[in-house]
């Protein structure tokens, strides 16, 4: 029984294979990180809420999904970043469930050896969905700045940004803050993370504390290029208490 266990250990990899997943899911909080130049990497998970059910929740299961694509050593593109079903059913969601962007990371500033300090700035336009009430069509801009720090096996990220969104009466504009900030610790080799969560959003010119959360869990490397993960939020959307299950998978195709 041990010697099988120990092969499948080992097939696993743990080497620091630059071609390795990196994830920035199942959190909000993004590392600084980017996916190298010709490679593909697609993270789709799926979060459903298990108690709680805030005002403006049309549908309590989410299906978030992003495809980055490396298109140069400091600069990767982010496509269908969010939930893409929800969206085109222009669903509403009191979390950061139902829009989708379509955006880039650009790293700005990496410095260190043994301990790393990466700046990258996530631009991002947010277009409004066909099937929503919203009065007009155009896509909203969306801005995140990411600081990531990685002394040895651990990483802590902070993002801060601000974002445009649709009005509840359908007319533009309201806007957003966003803070998040997140910790990480490989164990095994690598091939095991322990990650925790902590943001907050508010709504403006409500001046309303939308959505306070934090979540931890942990992601796991089946293959150098494949990762699972699995966690658990618990937060306030809109006034409500809210539980929910996060689970995704995550591959990256490609690259040098």
């Amino acid at each position: 029984m041990h010697l099988v266990v120990f092969a499948l250990w080992a097939l696993l990899g743990g080497d620091e294979d630059p071609r390795r997943v990196d994830p920035d899911r199942p959190t909000i909080t993004n590392t600084a990180s980017t996916v190298p130049r010709g490679a593909v990497q697609i993270e789709a998970g799926v979060d459903g809420q298990v108690y709680g059910r805030a005002s403006q929740d049309e549908f309590l299961v989410a299906t978030p999904l992003i495809v980055r694509i490396g298109v140069h050593d400091r600069v990767e593109l982010r496509v269908f970043d969010g939930d893409p079903v929800r969206w085109g059913l222009g669903q509403t969601a009191a979390r950061q469930q139902q829009e989708v962007s379509l955006g880039a990371k650009i790293l700005l500033l990496e410095r260190g050896q043994r301990t790393r300090t990466l700046l990258a700035l996530q631009p991002q336009l947010l277009p409004v969905s066909p099937q929503g009430k919203e009065t007009f069509w155009a896509p909203l801009p969306a801005l995140v700045l990411i600081l990531s720090v990685k002394p040895g096996e651990w990483v802590v990220s902070v993002n801060a940004g601000i974002k445009t969104a649709p009005a509840d009466t359908g007319r533009c504009c309201e806007i957003s803050d966003l803070f998040a900030a997140s910790v990480s610790r490989s164990l095994a080799h690598q091939r095991l993370s322990l990650w925790g969560e902590a943001y907050a959003r508010l709504d403006f010119p409500h001046t309303e504390l939308a959505e306070i959360a934090g979540d931890g869990g942990l992601m796991v490397w089946l293959h150098r290029r494949v990762a699972f993960d699995a966690g658990v939020l618990v937060g306030r959307a809109r006034r409500t208490l809210v539980v929910a299950v996060l689970a995704g998978l995550s591959v990256r195709f490609g690259g040098r």
